[in-house]
């Protein structure tokens, strides 16, 4: 299941990475109105004071992951925050799923979304199931800036 997770996990980043084109600044699109909209991801989030040093944040372009820690093995996807355009959202949406969407603006959608893992088999198995009934609580606490 762990495996599965993570495939889904790199199809999708694999999917965001192809639809972007790789730039120092982050590529700006024109909304209706003329102007022009950078796409780059801009959020805060609050993480629990107890729980800080167990989740693992990486930060890309377009995309924050939230991991847990789990020792000498990877990080457990918890959840992802992607921004994308409208058109990729049209070629990603049936392949993302538990998904919930931010914003809808212009031709820019926002989404979190959250692992569908209720059990792993690893040394911080414990740590997964007492965190797993915060991570809503924690998804709801994200700002776009």
């Amino acid at each position: 299941m762990k495996n599965k997770i993570q495939n889904s996990v790199c199809v999708l980043m694999f999917l965001i990475a192809a639809s972007f084109s790789v730039n120092a600044k982050a590529p700006l699109l024109p909304n209706p109105a003329g102007n022009s909209v950078a796409t780059h991801l801009n959020i805060s989030i609050t993480v629990p004071d107890a729980l800080q040093s167990q989740i693992v944040r990486q930060d890309f372009e377009n995309e924050s992951i939230f991991s847990l820690k789990d020792g000498n093995n990877p990080p457990v996807f918890l959840f992802s925050v992607t921004k994308v355009t409208g058109h990729q959202w049209m070629q990603i949406k049936d392949q993302v799923k538990d998904y919930t969407i931010l914003e809808n603006k212009g031709e820019l959608i926002t989404f979190v979304q959250r692992t569908d893992v209720r059990k792993i088999n690893s040394s911080t198995s414990a740590q997964f199931q007492i965190l797993m009934p915060q991570v809503d609580q924690i998804i709801s606490t994200v700002r776009l800036n």
